[in-house]
């Protein structure tokens, strides 16, 4: 691989509050994608889909498979791995999406920030929804209304 792919937090993880009624779907998708068995647990009160256990990703693995989805191309770069089936994300967004059609991610927030160290050096946020991961780059003026200065008025 040659690129490094940097998290904000040491665990990036999807995580939804576990309900018996839960167990069906979750047996399904392990056995549906048994490479990802390891990836999902129960925590205490919460189903956790863990994506990395670590800031780096440094070296080609199934989690470089899982980040390649680009709905929209909006990420710059694609090809450090092997996009996984739509079908795939659509099973872990039937599993994890709330109420709202939105999936949280352990973070507390609705999309997680990667950036990506090497040959293409981007900073870009995520979030998974029913088709794949849905991409966005990483704009210091996207929440810009913390900025605002009453002095300057």
């Amino acid at each position: 691989m040659k690129n490094t792919y940097v998290f904000d937090d040491k665990i990036t993880s999807l995580e939804i509050r576990y309900s018996e009624e839960m167990n069906e779907k979750i047996n399904d998708f392990t056995a549906k994608y048994p490479d990802f068995n390891e990836n999902i647990k129960i925590n205490g009160n919460y189903l956790v889909f863990t994506i990395s256990e670590d800031y780096e990703i440094d070296e080609h693995n199934k989690i470089v498979d899982f980040l390649e989805s680009n709905i929209g191309n909006e990420r710059a770069f694609n090809g450090q791995g092997n996009e996984l089936e739509e079908e795939f994300y659509n099973d872990l967004y039937e599993l994890f999406s709330n109420d709202e059609g939105k999936v949280m991610f352990g973070s507390g927030n609705y999309d997680c920030r990667m950036t990506t160290v090497g040959i293409f050096d981007s900073s870009h946020y995520f979030e998974l929804k029913a088709d794949g991961l849905h991409w966005r780059e990483d704009d210091d003026d996207y929440d810009d209304d913390d900025d605002y200065d009453d002095d300057d008025y």
